[in-house]
């Protein structure tokens, strides 16, 4: 991962999972960022869901390895495409919308997308940006198409 701790001259984060949406939302955050002086941290928060009974402990790691190959592609998207924009990723277990509200806290502003790679395609907003839209701290921006 890039680094560890957040940017003094501001930081936008985003939410990625690798969708669609949030390639989009990942382009927008590092525009903004570009704009404002600020680093970018993107986040990627996953969990088992609830029934973590029975999971070996090769299951969780291949979930984890699978994370990290998603942060990876947007990490390269960020060298490759905005090679002056400073950014820094974060690997986060747990729900993702408490583990964003959570890293919100450090973040000037939050940018994820409209939907992700959950289900329910015929929501609106997915159920990681409503959470994110009602209970984070800083302002939030959803990115849809």
């Amino acid at each position: 991962m890039e680094t560890s701790s957040f940017d003094k001259n501001g930081v936008v984060l985003v939410g990625y999972d690798g969708s669609e949406y949030a390639q989009e939302a990942l382009d927008y955050a590092a525009q903004e960022a570009k704009l404002r002086g600020a680093s970018v941290a993107i986040a990627i928060a996953w969990e088992i869901g609830g029934y973590d009974f029975g999971v070996t402990a090769g299951a969780l790691k291949t979930l984890s390895h699978a994370a990290e190959a998603i942060l990876e592609t947007g990490a390269a998207f960020m060298r490759d495409k905005y090679p002056d924009v400073p950014f820094q990723t974060h690997l986060l277990e747990g729900e993702p919308a408490y583990a964003l509200i959570e890293l919100a806290k450090e973040a000037d502003m939050v940018v994820v997308g409209a939907r992700g790679r959950g289900g329910f395609s015929a929501l609106l907003l997915g159920s990681v940006s409503d959470q994110l839209i009602h209970h984070a701290e800083v302002p939030v921006l959803v990115v849809r198409h």
